[in-house]
């Protein structure tokens, strides 16, 4: 059995609780009028999901909740604990137009760009 390196989210232990805290990988995507990010993650409930945006800095916490697992466990690599993540966001983005979504353990943030950073056709008159 072979065990991806690159695919283990970060982690760093959180000193004020033993549960650890994961760093959720995440794609960043730019769009004609928006950019989108999806962020990894795995078992999380949309209640146990918390976005929070100041100045310029969107950061989504997340807590993965314990599940009960019969038998023996002979590997573990989907832990129990915190992911959060940052991201800081320019000038280009609206930020009174994001909205967020989470399925199958993929929350995607959609971010439009203001209206100035927007492309558009000049028309010749």
């Amino acid at each position: 059995m072979t065990t991806c390196v690159t695919c283990a989210p970060e982690r760093t232990e959180n000193l004020e609780h033993t549960e650890a805290t994961y760093r959720p990988a995440a794609d960043v995507i730019e769009l004609e009028g928006a950019y989108r990010i999806e962020v990894e993650l795995p078992g999380v409930k949309k209640e146990n999901v918390d976005l929070d945006l100041k100045e310029d800095a969107l950061t989504v916490r997340a807590t993965v909740e314990p599940r009960p697992l019969e038998g023996t466990v002979r590997l573990r690599g989907y832990g129990v604990g915190n992911f959060e993540r940052t991201f800081r966001l320019g000038k280009k983005v609206n930020r009174e137009g994001i909205r967020a979504e989470l399925a199958h353990g993929l929350l995607t943030l959609h971010l439009p760009k203001t209206v100035a950073a927007q492309p558009r056709k000049i028309e010749i008159v």
